[in-house]
């Protein structure tokens, strides 16, 4: 095949379209940006929507004016993915600049009506309006990022996102039980998680007239209490997946009246949650459709691990 190649193309320019866009998809977004500017068929190539449906810019740091260049030159409705950065990750100098305004937002709303999944990392966010997001989103990530307390009442208030699934707030620290009162109202939420947002107690579920139907639940880092994890246990009927790793507040009690409501839990996790010894672990017998259970950084010993096995044929998965 090489030799019938090397035969018919003298050089890359003379490859069918068809085969330079399977090249070019290996390419980055920056790589993409500069073939295009290599002839009229490279640049036609490098613009085809099949190569910018899922785009990652993590990778940059880029300001107001560049991402809105790369807005208008190159999105879709194709784009299905995407991924930016800002300036907040140690980077003090240009800690003030912004990478998105509500304006921007609301451009890539209309042209790209099908993007589902954003991700956005360490951004100032308070100057944008939450009711800005594109309404078809069904995941959001929100890394590390700065929004004001009550940032998301507009949204809610609008019946925006209708179609968010997931949510991920890692370590957005301004994130307050307010904020996730107000986030329970997204009306197909299934998955929250707010891990290292130290400042929420997971008071908001004891709150709320109409608890969420969350399937997974994230709270690592909260300062979450045995009441709040008893309403969560009382209120979150439906859960599947708990992370409580780190959250020191807990005691085993708290712990042990898991087992009395989440019958449908299959995936715990009790990392770093130094009380928890034997005695906890017994109680959670009751999880009859547990199957991933971490108990890194606990007091539980081998021969508890192997008696709860015993007791809970389905788990297969633990990690000490």
């Amino acid at each position: 095949m090489a030799c019938v190649l090397s035969a018919k193309c003298e050089n890359i320019n003379q490859l069918p379209e068809n085969v330079l866009l399977d090249i070019f998809q290996w390419l980055n977004v920056r790589d993409l940006c500069i073939i295009s500017r290599v002839c009229r068929k490279w640049r036609r190539v490098a613009n085809d929507n099949h190569l910018w449906r899922h785009v990652n810019l993590r990778s940059h740091k880029l300001g107001v004016q560049k991402v809105w260049k790369i807005i208008r030159a190159h999105f879709s409705d194709a784009l299905r993915t995407l991924e930016l950065t800002g300036f907040m990750n140690r980077d003090v100098k240009n800690r003030a600049k912004h990478s998105l305004t509500t304006a921007m937002m609301h451009d890539l709303s209309q042209r790209c009506p099908r993007l589902q999944t954003l991700h956005l990392a360490h951004m100032d966010l308070k100057s944008l309006s939450s009711s800005s997001l594109p309404s078809s989103l069904e995941s959001l990530t929100l890394e590390s990022c700065l929004m004001n307390q009550g940032w998301w009442q507009p949204i809610v208030e609008s019946e925006g996102l209708p179609n968010l699934k997931t949510l991920d707030l890692e370590e957005s620290s301004k994130t307050g039980d307010g904020d996730l009162r107000d986030i329970s109202r997204l009306p197909s939420l299934t998955c929250l998680r707010v891990n290292g947002c130290y400042r929420t107690q997971q008071r908001w579920v004891i709150d709320i007239e109409q608890p969420p139907s969350l399937i997974e639940l994230q709270i690592e880092k909260t300062h979450c209490s045995d009441v709040a994890l008893h309403s969560i246990g009382k209120r979150l009927t439906h859960l599947r997946k708990l992370s409580l790793a780190h959250c020191h507040l807990l005691s085993p009690s708290g712990v042990c009246s898991l087992a009395a409501c989440l019958k449908d839990l299959k995936w715990l996790s009790l990392a770093a949650l130094g009380d928890v010894d034997d005695e906890c672990l017994l109680s959670l017998k009751g999880l009859k459709c547990l199957e991933h259970l971490d108990l890194s950084g606990t007091q539980v010993t081998e021969a508890a691990v192997e008696d709860l096995k015993r007791r809970l044929p389905l788990l297969k998965f633990v990690f000490m």
